[in-house]
């Protein structure tokens, strides 16, 4: 049990650094390959939440950094490299374009592929707060 708590707190803050860098550098970071002049996205399978929903829903990872996005592309996603998203861009054509495909969005996940998942528009609700947050203060 402690392993889970661990792993949800973990996944949590990393979500959070995953607001604060994104604002912060202006962009965020998908793994992809390109083929046959297509760009292919990395995704996954969400093993859903602990009352599991959202099992088997596919989810497009996101990452605050390059390196964190680097990190990942290791075992079975070494055919993909690191592609960097204006944050604008993110929000006002990406995450509506996931939101309509009913995918979630992992963010921030850690070298072993877990870490936090989100809806799309929960995500750019979140990042749309944060935004006026800090242009507030």
């Amino acid at each position: 049990m402690n392993v889970v708590f661990g792993l949800k707190a973990e996944s949590l803050e990393r979500h959070e650094r995953f607001i604060e860098r994104a604002l912060k550098n202006g962009s965020v970071w998908h793994l992809g390959r390109e083929h046959e002049g297509n760009l292919f996205w990395a995704e996954s399978t969400s093993n859903g939440s602990e009352n599991g929903r959202g099992a088997g829903q596919t989810v497009v990872p996101l990452w605050s950094d390059r390196a964190y996005a680097k990190q990942c592309a290791k075992s079975e996603w070494n055919i993909y490299k690191p592609y960097e998203i204006p944050l604008e861009r993110l929000l006002l054509l990406v995450l509506p374009n996931m939101q309509r495909a009913k995918v979630l969005v992992g963010t921030n996940w850690n070298a072993h592929l877990l870490g936090f998942e989100i809806t799309p528009h929960k995500l750019k609700v979140r990042l749309q707060k944060a935004q006026k947050q800090g242009a507030a203060s």
